[in-house]
């Protein structure tokens, strides 16, 4: 769906739909032309224009799950058990 954004804030902004959808929840915002994405909670809804409280950009949370997944596989091998030092390869 498309929508004009007719003002931003730090952690807010106001858009207006390209069509009467009901929007609820979490949305990803693909700002353009830049492509910067940005998730937002919707706050508020009036007409075809809703309020949204800006929460993260996509690229924090795309970090923070690389950084959950290398913390996930330093355990695994840190829970290895050491290879037998019997001199067989």
């Amino acid at each position: 769906m498309e929508a004009i954004l007719r003002d931003v804030h730090e952690d807010g902004a106001r858009l207006r739909l390209s069509s009467r959808v009901v929007l609820t929840g979490r949305l990803r915002l693909e700002i353009q032309p830049g492509g910067a994405v940005q998730m937002a909670d919707v706050a508020w809804r009036h007409g075809d224009e809703i309020g949204v409280r800006l929460v993260e950009t996509l690229d924090e949370t795309v970090e923070r799950q690389i950084e959950a997944l290398q913390r996930a596989g330093a355990r695994m091998r840190q829970s290895r058990s050491p290879a037998p030092n019997d001199g067989s390869y």
